[in-house]
């Protein structure tokens, strides 16, 4: 057995390790989240914090917040298969650190989806989770330069909404998100998800107008956010990184 075949084997055995603790970890965090890091201004006017009304009926309903059954499996089947990918196809490290960001971002988009309201110590542990990949990019300035590029998309995109739409059309948790995500992925990764998740958040937006025939305001950014990060993460770092900005 040579040593290529044996490091792959440990690899694939950690990426199996790594998808049941955090399929079944993504469930059981989500549902023991403190209360209080719901809790948000219902509006630009309020003075109090309060909690979204789905979570309240919940918590009187004493249901659990997502169900460990089926999602601990669709979940922990995701990191899976995504581990066993990177394992065949990149170092161990970046392997561990995708799975890592991948979990965090799945939090953040949980909780957008259910609640519109994503606890700021999610954006912080996603900014902090860029140290593990310093390491990948050629400048050791990559991501501050993420960061710039993406506070200037996030800019754009502020500004464009209250021109066009005269009102404010990203929220503080997607801002959060991507300057977060701009550390992690420098400033080419940063971009492309930027545009995929607009892809992915358009056809939301038209299946659920057009095809549920839904009257909606508003879909949550975020889970449209977490398959656009899903997608480079898994398929695109390699290539988008060696393209000069």
């Amino acid at each position: 057995m040579t040593q290529y075949t044996i490091g792959i084997i440990i690899k694939v055995l950690v990426a199996l390790a790594t998808a049941i603790i955090l399929g079944n970890g993504a469930v059981v965090l989500f549902n023991r989240i403190p209360v209080n890091w719901f809790a948000d201004y219902k509006d630009d006017e309020s003075e109090e914090r309060v909690l979204p009304e789905k979570l309240l009926i919940s918590i009187e309903e004493g249901r659990q917040r997502i169900p460990s059954t089926p999602w601990k499996y669709i979940f922990a089947g995701f990191f899976g298969i995504s581990g066993v990918f990177l394992a065949v196809t990149d170092v161990l490290s970046y392997q561990i650190g995708t799975a890592i960001v991948l979990a965090i971002a799945l939090e953040m988009a949980i909780a957008d989806r259910l609640y519109q309201v994503v606890p700021d110590q999610f954006s912080i542990l996603l900014a902090l989770s860029s140290v593990g990949f310093v390491s990948f990019f050629d400048n050791w300035w990559e991501p501050a330069a993420g960061l710039a590029a993406a506070a200037c998309l996030m800019a754009a995109e502020y500004g464009i909404g209250r021109l066009i739409y005269r009102k404010t059309v990203i929220g503080g948790a997607d801002i959060k998100f991507f300057l977060a995500i701009g550390c992690v992925s420098g400033r080419a990764g940063v971009i492309c998800i930027f545009v995929l998740t607009a892809v992915f958040n358009g056809i939301s937006v038209f299946y659920a107008k057009h095809i549920q025939k839904l009257k909606i305001e508003r879909i949550p950014m975020l889970p449209a956010a977490w398959l656009a990060l899903a997608v480079y993460m898994l398929f695109l770092w390699n290539r988008l990184q060696m393209i000069s900005l």
